[in-house]
């Protein structure tokens, strides 16, 4: 029983020494590719205006990805409907051909940080429309993305 309780203890004080996040979400990709004109929509609701989050993009592949870096188009929508675009390039293998992100067994995953410490400035919902911007018609090898907002330390 005292093994027991160590273990919640101890499991406890790990989960409390993440981020703060106020938003995750993941999306999962078609085994058969990312088609071009397939934009992966990720709904924010924002309360807070006091305070500064950052935003992180999580990238899931696997190893038979054939590029060294994938292209982004990053659309965001404010709450009073006005529109940025961005266009990201995210490396996923160095000039050698060596994953950068977390590998294990068949898959890797690049978290890239999109913007630190960042106050929004109207409370309400803020979209954020991702979509591949390469070459390929129907992009192979990527199995998700996901989108995180954490208060910023």
């Amino acid at each position: 029983m005292t093994r027991f309780i160590s273990c919640y203890i101890l499991f406890l004080l790990l989960s409390s020494c993440g981020k703060d996040r106020m938003f995750f979400q993941k999306n999962e990709v078609s085994p058969e590719g990312w088609p071009y004109n397939q934009e992966i929509d990720f709904q924010v609701e924002v309360d807070d205006t006091t305070g500064s989050y950052d935003l992180e993009l999580h990238i899931e592949h696997d190893r038979s990805f054939s590029y060294q870096n994938i292209y982004l188009d990053i659309i965001t929508v404010f709450p009073d409907g006005r529109k940025t675009e961005q266009e990201l390039s995210v490396e996923l293998a160095d000039d050698f051909g060596q994953w950068t992100g977390n590998c294990k067994g068949t898959d890797c995953e690049v978290v890239v940080d999109l913007i630190k410490k960042i106050s929004f400035q109207l409370p309400g919902n803020y979209g954020f429309l991702i979509s591949q911007h390469s070459r390929e018609e129907s992009l192979k090898g990527i199995k998700s993305i996901s989108l995180g907002v954490a208060k910023s330390k």
